[in-house]
């Protein structure tokens, strides 16, 4: 099944499971044009759908930065996620930042993450 077939397969999908495997997999083989799809899950998933993959498409976010050029304003919305996210993304966001940071210019927002995640008051996952 090529990438775009998957894609299809998922993209109006409202199976969390399916999706996630779908991210996971694009996560791992990444190619340029699979920034299209993951924006698109990103952007058009109802709010309980991306609940369930938002942690999938953070870190699948997170690889493709590091390998590729992202644009301000998807750093921006990953940034913003952390200030209304679950210790377990705001994690997960932190993570994809520092990759994202490898090949990309991160915004000042990124300066807010870091003093408020100082002043979380949980030990971390890692």
């Amino acid at each position: 099944m090529t990438d775009k077939d998957s894609f299809d397969f998922v993209k109006d999908s409202i199976e969390p499971d399916k999706i996630n495997d779908y991210i996971v997999k694009v996560g791992k083989n990444l190619a340029k044009d699979n920034l299209s799809n993951l924006l698109y899950l990103w952007n058009h998933s109802p709010k309980e759908l991306l609940d369930d993959i938002l942690m999938n498409l953070i870190w699948a976010l997170g690889e493709y930065g590091e390998k590729f050029s992202l644009s301000k304003p998807i750093i921006k919305d990953i940034i913003n996620y952390y200030f209304t996210s679950d210790r377990w993304i705001r994690e997960e966001i932190l993570i994809a930042l520092v990759k994202i940071s490898s090949n990309n210019d991160l915004p000042d927002d990124v300066q807010k993450i870091l003093e408020f995640s100082l002043q979380d008051d949980y030990p971390s996952i890692h």
